[in-house]
């Protein structure tokens, strides 16, 4: 029963992470290199961001840059805002981006309804996320778009509406977003670089950003992600998770098939002269091994029937903090189930056979 809910535990928290994984985010995420933007005084790194990306945009491996937040990682940057008119009491808290003009389309974030920001837009216009906009109270994009806010106690425009993305893991449910357009490095944060979609050229790509980085901030190593990874290492805790599980599964599973590997023995030794006698009368060896293992996988079965509700039970706790989440079906606990009687009669077969096999004259004779 405990290797059964395990393997079920095993099978489950692979595939939902595999999805947490796979899923679409809202954005693209594969093909883009990350680097951090050089603190001013602490790196000596005096030069303009927006040199560096400028440095990049003639070279044909590299298909955009942009410099700003990441879609989705684990920080937080809130600022209140709230509809022109309404009272401070009626601020909202939600999480700010800031980011170039050219963010939208290195990420391909969809966008609904108006357009996209610009470098001037610095003072006087916002991009909200579906989210955001019903948060504000407003019924569609054609509502939203040009009204008036206060953001960050500034009179700015809603100039564009984006679809939702995931800014969070998909723990979380998703977060009202609003994108601004800085030109301060601080709250940018990092260089985002979308390479050719032809994988060939990456390292050429690579080489090139290594020379103008050394170029442009010689005083700070030069050191870069792809940021399919930084988003892989969100999910650090349900990785340690599935190595622990993973791990006891294997432990029970082992002693499950010594403890079979045991019991047949004991059988086989028991019913030495009855498998003889048989036999002699012209029972095959798959008979035999049937006879010895039919008891054992009744057994086996009943615990799979024990053990379901059980995994059933711990899966749902385990999802329930997961807002999206693979949908509980049959055939989840059905594979299990299967490979947990493979495995168990692949186990009472190895010793069966050997009784099978044996001479039944020796069998006849045996003390």
């Amino acid at each position: 029963i405990i290797a059964q809910v395990f393997l079920i535990g095993t099978f489950v928290i692979t595939i939902q992470i595999k999805h947490m994984l796979k899923s679409d985010l809202g954005f693209t995420k594969d093909a883009i290199v990350t680097v951090s933007i050089p603190n001013r005084a602490a790196d000596k790194a005096t030069t303009d961001p927006f040199v560096f990306k400028q440095a990049l945009s003639k070279y044909p491996e590299i298909t955009r840059v942009s410099l700003g937040h990441f879609p989705m990682d684990d920080s937080y940057w809130g600022n209140r805002i709230r509809r022109y008119g309404e009272e401070e009491i009626k601020n909202r808290i939600m999480q700010y981006k800031y980011v170039d003009q050219d963010y939208i389309d290195l990420y391909d974030i969809k966008l609904l309804a108006g357009r996209k920001l610009m470098m001037s837009d610095t003072s006087s216009g916002i991009i909200i996320n579906e989210k955001a906009m019903t948060e504000l109270g407003y019924k569609n994009v054609d509502e939203a778009i040009g009204q008036s806010v206060i953001s960050r106690d500034k009179n700015v425009k809603i100039v564009g509406i984006i679809a939702n993305f995931h800014s969070k893991d998909l723990h979380q449910q998703f977060n009202p977003i609003v994108m601004e357009v800085s030109t301060n490095r601080g709250p940018l944060g990092h260089i985002n670089i979308r390479l050719d979609h032809d994988s060939k050229k990456w390292s050429t790509a690579l080489a090139n950003l290594e020379k103008e980085w050394k170029s442009i901030y010689p005083h700070v190593k030069f050191s870069y992600r792809f940021y399919d990874q930084e988003i892989k290492s969100l999910y650090e805790a349900d990785m340690r998770l599935s190595k622990i599980i993973n791990l006891a599964t294997a432990i029970t599973l082992l002693l499950s098939c010594l403890g079979l590997v045991g019991l047949v023995t004991i059988t086989t030794v028991q019913r030495t002269k009855e498998i003889g006698i048989r036999k002699v009368l012209g029972s095959t060896v798959t008979g035999i091994i049937g006879l010895l293992s039919k008891d054992y996988i009744k057994l086996i079965i009943i615990s799979i029937l024990v053990s379901t509700p059980i995994a059933w039970w711990a899966i749902h706790e385990w999802l329930r903090d997961i807002t999206f989440k693979i949908d509980i079906q049959w055939w989840l606990f059905f594979i299990p189930a299967v490979l947990t009687i493979g495995i168990a009669f692949l186990t009472l077969s190895f010793q069966s056979l050997r009784a099978a096999r044996t001479n039944p004259v020796d069998s006849l004779r045996d003390e």
